[in-house]
């Protein structure tokens, strides 16, 4: 007996065979990498400017919620042992200047 979840998927798949959906069930199987290509090269072939418009919002509305989930508090601990850390680089010379810091900035766009 298939689960309801298989069933689901495989609903429909066979009645569509010329579709673009015809290979829904292989592209489901692939590792999450393979998947990534997969949708950049039907994403290039795009031309739809609604369609990348859309794809662009939820891309960003993604990475704000990643950005998000990586925020969390730091303990007394964490805090201390940070700033431990930090006053041992200041102390090793292993600093970095600001006009420095900006510069590399200035390189990563």
């Amino acid at each position: 007996m298939v689960d309801n979840k298989t069933s689901v998927l495989h609903l429909g798949i066979e009645e569509l065979p010329n579709s673009r959906f015809s290979n829904f069930e292989k592209i489901l199987q692939m590792d999450l990498q393979t998947r990534k290509l997969e949708f950049i090269k039907d994403f290039l072939k795009l031309t739809s400017e609604e369609a990348i418009i859309e794809l662009e919002r939820l891309l960003k509305k993604q990475r704000s919620a990643d950005y998000k989930s990586d925020l969390s508090p730091m303990t007394v601990e964490e805090l201390n042992s940070r700033v431990d850390q930090s006053m041992k680089d200041s102390k090793s010379g292993r600093l970095t200047d600001s006009k420095t810091l900006k510069s590399e900035i200035d390189r990563w766009t």
